[in-house]
């Protein structure tokens, strides 16, 4: 038989051997010859008994001639010599030739016992197998020495077929304990029967004329007839020709290792059967699959063994052996990367503990990847590029810019063959295409092999795909709309319903990015329903319950749940489904708010998290690695950037002890790590906010400053209002951020963001809505901090922008919802002011007429924060200079009412708009009598002058009123009386000591001083 025959009867034994489960398919029957490879314990103990020392010993003793006695049986000698001297004699022979009490198990058996035998049967005596089990702590191995044991012991086992030392009887020798075994111990023989019926049988330690052999083929083949399995007979063996066809004849496929090894001339026999055994296992060892745990695996030497030819290696080690040094080829590269890639355990959610090891990977070759992609062929370039952007798309980081441009300019390439157009300059026809050769360096077979668009198509999708993921993240709405418009035109997605289901998802994505919960809402609702893809299901069901549509994102998510459920079958590890089910677990906790009654009960074979960490899936360590990453990444970057300090606001000349970002140092932020932590987020299935409640929030805070970079400034700032992160959107917006914003950028925010509160302008408008309800949660973030973003980013509008969001304030101010709930009175004090402080002041009369019938605020607190218009220093010196009416009266009219009768808040608004119109010379003297009228009827008791105005007390002198007089004679009492002496002599000065005069006068002079707008002579 050839060596490559060999070669591949033991790598179907490996094959075999290494399926998945708790043990192989394979079993070994384990002879005489095995225990030779045992270590002594003293450098002088003798050595393990061959068959020609047996006969020896028994032709002494009987008297027989020992080149006579070689050619009878050494079972029918033991007969003989059992019959003259008795059992016992026979047992003392055996234990004085099997020195087994001088040995212990050596590192053969460590290794035999290390694989995942169905069962390991044998016909020795000694103990070393079981007590090498020992050596062997992660593999179990039940040990049977009597047929009664069998019931009780579990496989795999250790089945002792011929007796056990020290006394575990009778030990099976003579001829007439072979005949009598198939009756005397059918368990151990129909135990057998069952592992070969069951198993493939390996058989080591024996030779072709072993009787110990023999004896159990002739068994086997008389109980299971022609219908046998094969049974490999593995060792140094020496057959001839006839010897071997025998052997073939009966199913036995013999494999010569001593036709596969090199040994020199001087190696001793012994020696070479130790290497000829330490050889094969190996070989066996090296067919392990690879650990989940151990992905990405990396190139190992193969250690000490020095062997030619070296142990039959791991299928995927001549590639990775390419890599072991720096000077390796596109080739090498490629095919590195792509066993990686069919290597990947697919966890849906790449494991977070994996994270560092396929960075450094990655860099090892990125830079020489792209110089290559530039320089190769087609079809070469676009295999290489595919394998670099898998890399990106498993570690969910988009791509960088200029990896981008590559992916789009090899894309372009290809299209015609998607699209069936006529190629242009630069692009492949479908006919170069179809005609394109992989060359045999670039296969893991060494095999030339044809790449039509068959093989091409799908790597094409996959590269199309991560340039949409990109163009989304990067908020490039054209280039996206540009790819999702081709994708659905030309790829007949309802064909591919994976792919089906990431197009509608990242449609979904990008409008919550955008803020644009109509467009989310809508694109939710075409997207179809996926039953036999699960987790986009899932993935559906966190958009939802990012939109506020919470029962049906519960609905969605228990029906998606139960499917993954369905899927999960007990024996079959299956780690992306587990992984997909973990993940939806940690989502299941966040839509139910971590109630426990809100909760079904948890399955604990299903959701064991001891054999999700045995498949390398840790969804908390995943979230604790990025909460680390990502602090420590910011720390870095900006050095006490996150702190609590005094500092002005936005508004010039105000200013508070507040969050901050040390601007200068968050531009220079790691945007891709963020944007990395943002998608590993929506892979994941989990949504950033769902009814207050921010997944991450630790993670969050440092990602969105690392975000802050001047390429992604818009995400950041989009995001951190989608999580109502107040002080982190005080740090993003400060006036230095906003004026070093490109005007790309400024006008993306500007009309995203208006966009995005028009919507939610309209959501809120009609009855009144309590917008305090989960379903509302995003739309508050719109009209809070949406709406403070709008009114900041005004510093960079042009005219037209501020006329627009002027509108839209006064549209947000009269929606009814917004007027009853406080939280919303700053953002709308602050759109309407800094739109003002735009406004150019030759326009200003325009704005009279709206501001003055500016809506009120109908919430029962914090109404001194909702904006007075017409009070902002724009109109502080408007004045009309003729007769043209400013106002409408019907307005006008309406305000002295809320004055005379409304509310206090409402008086107090509507008062001061007045005085602003009567500085206006806005309403004419009849009105403003009236509205002085209107003032005097709700005074204090103590001071008989009006309340609730908002007015300084002395302003009331200035307002005509039926009064006349009275009213500032009520003034100048009022002022005499609590201001000047009850003010200011009761106030303590005169009980003080030192400096007491200075203060009187200081105080007496900045009263005379108010009194001279005054008629003093009347005092």
């Amino acid at each position: 038989m050839s060596t490559d025959r060999y070669l591949g009867h033991i790598r179907h034994l490996r094959e075999r051997l290494w399926v998945p489960g708790a043990h192989g398919r394979a079993a070994v029957l384990v002879g005489a010859g095995f225990s030779r490879n045992a270590q002594a314990v003293y450098a002088d103990a003798p050595e393990f008994a061959l068959l020609s020392n047996y006969v020896e010993e028994f032709a002494r003793a009987l008297g027989r001639d020992l080149n006579d006695a070689k050619f009878i049986p050494i079972d029918r000698l033991a007969e003989e010599y059992e019959s003259s001297f008795g059992r016992e004699a026979l047992d003392d022979i055996i234990q004085r030739l099997i020195p087994w009490t001088s040995y212990r198990p050596g590192e053969l058996h460590r290794k035999l016992l290390r694989l995942p035998w169905a069962d390991i049967f044998t016909t020795n005596y000694d103990p070393l197998l079981e007590q090498a089990r020992s050596m062997v702590p992660d593999r179990r191995y039940d040990l049977v020495v009597h047929p009664d044991d069998l019931p009780t012991a579990r496989r795999p086992r250790i089945l002792k077929l011929h007796g056990s030392f020290p006394s575990s009887r009778p030990f099976i020798f003579t001829e007439e304990d072979f005949r009598q075994y198939p009756q005397r111990f059918a368990p151990f023989v129909n135990a057998v029967q069952q592992g070969m019926l069951e198993n493939t049988l390996c058989l080591i330690g024996f030779q072709g004329d072993d009787p110990n052999f023999l004896r159990w083929a002739g068994w086997i083949r008389d109980e299971l007839g022609p219908h046998r399995p094969l049974i490999y007979l593995v060792n140094i063996l020496n057959l001839n020709d006839a010897r071997r066809r025998y052997l073939e004849s009966r199913q036995i496929i013999p494999i010569d290792l001593g036709e596969i090894l090199q040994f020199k001339d001087e190696t001793p026999i012994s020696e070479r059967y130790r290497i000829a055994n330490d050889w094969f296992l190996e070989s066996l060892q090296n067919g392990r699959p690879e650990d989940l745990l151990d992905w990405p695996k990396t190139s190992k030497a193969t250690g000490k063994i020095n062997y030619i030819p070296a142990p039959i290696q791991p299928q995927r080690s001549r590639i990775r052996q390419m890599m072991s040094q720096d000077n390796y080829s596109p080739a090498q590269l490629y095919l590195y990367w792509r066993e990686r890639r069919e290597t990947y355990p697919r966890w849906e959610v790449f494991s977070a503990k994996n994270h560092h090891k396929l960075e450094y990977d990655s860099s090892h070759g990125n830079r020489r990847a792209v110089n290559s992609i530039q320089e190769l062929t087609a079809p070469l370039n676009l295999l290489l590029l595919r394998e670099l952007v898998w890399r990106h798309t498993l570690q969910n980081a988009p791509l960088e810019p200029a990896l981008l441009k590559m992916v789009i300019d090899q894309l372009h390439i290809f299209m015609p063959s998607i699209t069936h157009q006529t190629a242009v300059e630069g692009q492949l026809t479908a006919d170069e295409v179809a005609n394109l050769k992989i060359p045999a360096e670039w296969t893991p077979d060494g095999r030339e092999q044809p790449s039509g668009m068959s093989t091409l198509r799908p790597i094409w999708i996959e590269l199309a795909f991560a340039a949409l993921t990109s163009h989304r993240l990067y908020l490039d709405v054209k280039g996206f709309a540009e790819w999702s418009t081709f994708l659905k035109e030309h790829l007949l997605l309802d064909h591919l319903p994976e792919w089906e289901a990431q197009w509608h998802w990242e449609g979904v994505r990008l409008s919550i990015d955008l803020l644009n919960l109509k467009e989310a809402e809508s694109r939710i609702e075409s997207w179809p329903l996926n039953p036999e893809n699960p987790f986009w299901e899932i993935r559906r069901a966190a958009a939802l319950a990012e939109l506020g549509l919470i029962e049906k994102a519960r609905g969605s998510f228990n029906s998606a749940l139960e499917r993954l459920r369905a899927g999960l079958l007990p024996g079959e590890p299956n780690p992306r489904l587990l992984s997909q089910f973990a993940w939806a677990l940690r989502l299941r906790w966040f839509l139910n708010d971590w109630r426990e009654e809100a909760m079904p009960k948890l399955e604990e074979g299903i959701e064991d998290k001891v054999g999700q960490w045995r498949l390398g899936i840790d969804t908390w360590a995943d979230t604790e690695y990025w909460k680390s990453t990502l602090s420590k990444r910011y720390r870095e970057v900006s050095k006490a950037a996150v702190k609590q300090e005094f500092r002005r606001k936005f508004d010039v000349g105000k200013g508070t002890r507040t969050f901050t970002v040390n601007s200068n140092n968050a531009s220079q932020g790691d945007p891709l790590l963020a944007l990395r932590f943002l998608r590993f987020l929506e892979w994941a299935g989990l949504p950033l906010m769902v009814d207050g409640r921010t997944f991450g929030a630790e993670e969050l805070q440092p990602a969105l400053l690392l975000l802050s970079h001047p390429y992604t400034y818009p995400l950041a700032v989009l995001v951190t209002i989608r999580t109502a992160d107040a002080n982190t959107l005080n740090g993003l917006m400060s006036r230095e951020r906003i004026a070093a914003l490109s005007d790309e950028h400024a006008n993306l925010l500007f009309d995203t963001l208006f966009e995005s509160i028009q919507q939610a302008i309209s959501k809120a408008a009609g009855a009144e809505v309590n917008l305090r309800e989960a379903k509302f949660h995003l739309i508050r973030h719109v009209l809070e901090l949406g709406v403070e973003a709008l009114s900041r980013l005004l510093l960079r509008a042009s005219k037209e922008q501020v006329q627009e969001a002027f509108k839209l304030g006064l549209k947000l101010a009269g929606t009814r919802a917004v007027q009853l709930d406080w939280d919303f009175y700053p953002s709308v004090s602050s759109l309407i002011t800094r739109t003002l402080d735009r406004w150019s002041p030759d326009q200003s009369q325009e704005l009279v007429a709206d501001l003055a019938a500016f809506p009120l605020p109908e919430g029962d607190r914090f109404a001194e924060q909702w904006p007075i218009p017409l009070h902002h220093p724009l109109f502080g010196t408007l004045r009309r200079e003729t007769n043209t009416r400013w106002v409408p009266a019907p307005v006008v009219e309406h305000l002295i009412g809320l004055v005379s009768g409304g509310s206090d808040d409402h008086r107090r608004i509507a008062s001061l708009t007045l005085y602003r119109l009567f500085e206006m010379n806005a309403i004419n003297e009849k009105e403003a009598k009236r509205y002085g009228d209107a003032l005097w009827q709700r005074v204090d008791e103590r001071s008989k002058l009006p309340v609730h105005t908002g007015l300084y007390e002395f302003t009331v002198v200035d307002i005509p009123t039926s009064k006349g007089p009275e009213a500032s004679t009520r003034f100048k009492n009022y002022y005499l009386e609590n201001i000047l002496f009850g003010g200011v002599l009761d106030s303590g000065v005169i009980r003080s000591q030192g400096g007491v005069i200075n203060d009187i006068d200081d105080g007496l002079s900045s009263l005379l001083t108010d009194l001279t707008r005054y008629d003093l002579k009347t005092l």
